[in-house]
């Protein structure tokens, strides 16, 4: 489901800075991608909202209490990158590090698809230097594809910006390289 979050993120982004949006398109694609794979899961699961019950809940939530301040407290810190940069760099350096963030994130996508398409050929090895040698094996091809997809945004930023965005989003480059 996150790799169809990324892929509808980026295609809205994309359709959006095209048609003159400018950076509030990442806010329209940040919701559009947390909607598909909202309705996804919810189709997926075959969810539907039930009547609640609290009472017998009172006790779990008096005791996952810590938990979902923590659980708060890291989506603030996640959250508050963004809107810091936009208020500091402006909106053209927040855009970017939405780009290089939706990078990254299709990469830890990626890894989280490998794993059970490698299941097969693990539960076909027999000895620990084997699952070593596998687990190398799969980590190097893991980083070598990622390396390469960071190489080329950071080598053709200055390019992708141009020509997909406009002259106005250059000032944010050396962002997208970082």
């Amino acid at each position: 489901m996150l790799f169809r979050s990324v892929v509808v993120f980026q295609a809205t982004a994309v359709g959006f800075v095209l048609a003159g949006y400018g950076a509030s398109s990442f806010g329209y694609a940040l919701g559009a991608g947390a909607i598909s794979s909202a309705i996804l899961a919810m189709t997926l699961t075959g969810w539907r909202p039930l009547r609640p019950q609290f009472a017998p809940l009172r006790m779990w939530v008096a005791r996952a209490r810590p938990y979902f301040a923590s659980g708060m407290l890291g989506l603030w810190r996640d959250s508050s990158h963004a809107p810091l940069l936009a208020i500091v760099f402006g909106t053209t350096v927040a855009g970017f590090y939405g780009w290089a963030a939706g990078v990254a994130v299709a990469l830890v996508a990626l890894s989280t698809v490998l794993p059970p398409a490698m299941f097969v050929g693990y539960s076909q090895v027999r000895t620990h230097d084997e699952v070593a040698a596998a687990t190398t094996f799969a980590l190097r091809v893991l980083a070598g594809f990622g390396g390469a997809v960071i190489a080329v945004v950071a080598g053709a930023a200055h390019p992708i910006a141009q020509v997909v965005f406009a002259p106005r989003w250059l000032p944010g480059v050396g962002v997208l390289r970082l």
